[in-house]
């Protein structure tokens, strides 16, 4: 009986022994790849922490700068600094573009209220909206989650050239408007219809309107502003 146990303990310490010498040639062979592998998983995940707690920071910088600028310098800034942050460079530039449109349309200066600016003055301001306009429209407008961007972007355009009598261009951008906001906005869609077929009462204007009849922002222009500043987003 006392051999029986004696050869069943041997049997079970040769077995330990075994397993014992297959861990360590395991971790010999194929633990430093593992642990390799386990210490580059939590690297790139204390990497993506950082990365989102970076990302947020920039974004909440960037919409802080916005909530804040006041000029259109600074607001062209805001645009270049925080190129790429969520829609800041757009929002950004679509207030810097409403800004001089305002002041062609009153001919008064941005800055100073009380400086009646003159025929060049206004065509300046026309000329720097339209800019604007455009590098918004040039952003967004293969993105259809942003359309509401790209219905300002095109209500201002149209807007610009209706101001400096170039109809035709101003018609182009209304039946565009019209085109892309039916499906989704109907109501806008019927208030740009009014606003181009308006546009054969104008054509007489000549080459730079007085103040007087520079063309007021499309009827869209206070729809989307306060869709955008609401957060909307876009039915599709």
């Amino acid at each position: 009986m006392d051999r029986e146990r004696l050869k069943e303990v041997q049997q079970t310490d040769l077995t330990d022994s075994k397993v014992n010498q297959e861990f360590v040639d395991w971790l010999r062979n194929k633990g430093p790849t593992w642990l390799l592998g386990i210490l580059v998983v939590l690297v790139a995940w204390l990497g993506y922490d950082r990365y989102q707690q970076w990302r947020q920071g920039r974004q909440s910088a960037a919409f802080f700068d916005l909530e804040y600028a006041t000029k259109v310098e600074s607001l062209e800034n805001v645009a270049i600094d925080h190129a790429g942050v969520a829609s800041v460079p757009e929002l950004a530039r679509l207030r810097a573009a409403d800004t001089h449109l305002t002041a062609a349309v009153n001919a008064r200066d941005p800055d100073d209220g009380a400086i009646t600016l003159d025929a060049e003055g206004v065509r300046k301001h026309l000329d720097k909206a339209e800019a604007l306009f455009r590098q918004v429209l040039e952003s967004v407008e293969n993105d259809p989650r942003r359309l509401l961007f790209r219905l300002q972007a095109l209500s201002g355009l149209a807007t610009v050239a209706e101001s400096a009598g170039r109809f035709d261009q101003a018609r182009q951008r209304y039946d565009e408007i019209i085109r892309l906001a039916e499906p989704v906005y109907p109501l806008m869609a019927s208030q740009i219809k009014a606003r181009r077929d308006s546009l054969d009462g104008l054509k007489n204007v000549a080459d730079l309107p007085e103040r007087s009849s520079v063309p007021r922002p499309s009827p869209i222009d206070p729809l989307l502003r306060d869709l955008l500043d609401r957060g909307g987003s876009d039915p599709s």
